[in-house]
């Protein structure tokens, strides 16, 4: 009828779910890190080396995957296995790393140079209003005393904070 599950492969197929199910997480976790741009100490690390820990975690799976598919084709001695198990992962590979550059970028395949640089001197013209407004706040500080900006509730506080950074 079929071949036997022998307990030694059983045993294998339960410890490679489990295999897996920490490189998924860890998948995952990078992902999620590479969009949302987040950075580890490992990150850190990764990148004082020159290491990109996304390829190295995309390569891992693919490991595995192959793992999955040589196992399978054990089992099933179907060639299809094989086809299905190499390219399938490569294919899967490339789309979600063109979905990632496209959420990266906004939601957008092309970058829009004018929307960047509208984001860029908007940025810009606000930073230099509020270093505008925090001249104006220290000088005046400095001229009449904390108690003129701060009130005069606050201005010991603002004399400790200003001795602090001198």
């Amino acid at each position: 009828m079929g071949t036997e599950l022998t307990y030694d492969i059983a045993s294998f197929c339960c410890c490679f779910i489990v295999v897996t199910n920490f490189v998924a997480q860890c998948a995952y976790r990078t992902y999620i890190r590479k969009a949302g741009g987040v950075q580890s100490r490992v990150y850190l690390y990764m990148v004082a080396k020159k290491i990109d820990s996304f390829s190295i975690s995309v390569i891992f799976m693919y490991i595995v995957i192959l793992a999955w598919t040589l196992a399978f084709y054990k089992l099933t001695e179907e060639p299809i296995v094989l086809l299905i198990g190499v390219l399938g992962p490569v294919l899967a590979i490339l789309y979600l790393a063109g979905f990632l550059y496209y959420s990266k970028n906004d939601y957008h395949f092309l970058q829009n140079m004018d929307r960047e640089n509208k984001k860029i001197t908007s940025y810009n013209s606000r930073l230099a209003k509020t270093k505008a407004a925090a001249k104006k706040l220290k000088k005046l500080t400095l001229e009449e005393g904390p108690s003129a900006v701060f009130g005069e509730e606050n201005a010991a506080l603002v004399v400790k904070v200003m001795d602090a950074q001198i």
